[in-house]
């Protein structure tokens, strides 16, 4: 009996033995070791919160992935999710600028025989920035225009700035807040409330830029217009040897808005202007009347009277007779020209510039004789000069002239 039960004993052991290398076999060729690969696993950045309190932000990236190669048993393997592996960059400690930071791997929910063999990539580089907040104007930009005979005022914003805040690379873009009314076909004012935007210097959007407050809200003035003629008004005397010329006030015509609705006045007249104060001067700015209810729509526009003012003077000359034609003449009556002096001593009157520079044999006279008769004659002669035409000879100045009858030889050689 005890050698039958050492004998049992002994097929137990070996059976169990057998059974052992039996499963491990089995295992072995049925649950062999491999690996595999875990592609697009996405990464989570720790502690923006953090960052955020200490004013900073992350750029970029702000999406990422690695891939995680595993070993591990077949069917452990095959129990793997993406779920059951977790990447992660801790920011905590870090600060503004360009750094590189590791990629941790952490298996969750996984068989422990399981074992992370490599990842790619190992690390990330990445970009932090400060965070700064500034005060910006708002600036109102139109689209279109008012009806015609309308215009647009002095745009007003409730709110002419926003406090601007976002990572200092991106503030540094904005050179502008804008805010956009249209005014297309408008004829009255009105108020609006429109979005802000930040901008750079070719209007584009600026993207990661937060701002207080988002819309501002505008009072666009419309202004009904006319355009109404300037009328000259002048005080005072020149003095009698004086004479003003060439009058003329640039821009004629001033363009006006109505404030107030009420009539348009047909003229707008200038402050008085005392003729005297404007000897030796070629211009003067004008100063405009405008009535209540009424502002000129560009209050930087200047307006002037352009003159010339002559100072006349008489002068003395020598002209010969050849000078001097003769029209009118009375039926059967001629000049006596045997009778004539070879040249006259005449008076002058004309600007004194003109007479100082004034060549009196290029001049050409007239004298009308329609009233003449036979026998001595006081007449007046008449200046003709394209240079000079201000050029005259007073009425008191005349020269003799003697009028003979027409011999009946003389009137017969004239018929012929």
């Amino acid at each position: 009996m005890q050698k039958n039960k050492t004998r049992n004993l002994t097929a137990k052991i070996v059976s169990l033995v057998v059974a052992i290398l039996l499963w491990s076999y089995v295992m072995g060729v049925e649950n062999p070791s491999e690996y595999r690969t875990v592609r697009n696993i996405k990464v989570n950045f720790l502690h923006l919160d953090t960052m955020e309190r200490r004013g900073l932000e992350l750029m970029n990236p702000t999406d990422t992935f690695v891939n995680v190669r595993i070993s591990g048993k077949k069917m452990d393997l095959e129990k793997l999710s993406h779920d059951s592996i977790s990447a992660t960059v801790d920011l905590e400690g870090y600060s503004a600028g360009e750094v590189r930071i590791p990629i941790n791997i952490r298996l969750n929910n996984a068989p422990e025989k399981l074992e992370v063999v490599s990842q790619s990539p190992s690390d990330i580089v990445v970009y932090i920035d400060r965070i700064i907040t500034k005060e910006m104007d708002v600036k109102i930009v139109t689209n279109g225009n008012p009806e015609e005979n309308f215009i647009l005022g002095d745009l007003e914003s409730a709110t002419p700035k926003v406090s601007v805040k976002g990572p200092s690379s991106a503030i540094n873009q904005v050179k502008r807040m804008e805010a956009y009314v249209d005014i297309n076909g408008r004829t009255q004012a009105f108020t609006v409330s429109v979005p802000v935007y930040a901008v750079d210097d070719l209007g584009q959007e600026i993207p990661g830029v937060d701002f207080t407050p988002s819309t501002v809200d505008v009072t666009v003035p419309i202004y009904r217009t006319a355009i109404i003629p300037i009328e000259l008004v002048m005080e005072g005397k020149l003095p009698t040897n004086y004479e003003i010329t060439n009058m003329e006030i640039t821009p004629p015509t001033v363009a006006l808005k109505l404030i107030q609705e009420g009539e348009i006045p047909p003229k707008i007249t200038t402050e008085p202007i005392n003729v005297e104060k404007l000897i030796n001067r070629k211009e003067k700015k004008l100063n405009l009347i405008i009535p209540d209810g009424f502002a000129t729509v560009d209050n930087k526009k200047e307006y002037y009277l352009h003159f010339d003012i002559h100072e006349y003077v008489q002068k003395s000359v020598i002209i010969n007779r050849r000078q001097i034609m003769y029209y009118n003449i009375p039926e059967g009556l001629r000049v006596d020209e045997d009778n004539l002096p070879d040249s006259y001593e005449i008076i002058l009157r004309g600007y004194k510039p003109s007479l100082e520079n004034i060549q009196a044999g290029n001049l050409r006279f007239d004298v009308n004789l329609v009233d003449a008769i036979e026998g001595r004659n006081a007449v007046h002669l008449n200046v003709k000069s394209s240079e000079f035409p201000e050029l005259s000879i007073p009425e008191a100045s005349t020269i003799e002239i003697v009028m003979v009858p027409i011999e009946k030889e003389e009137s017969m050689e004239q018929e012929e």
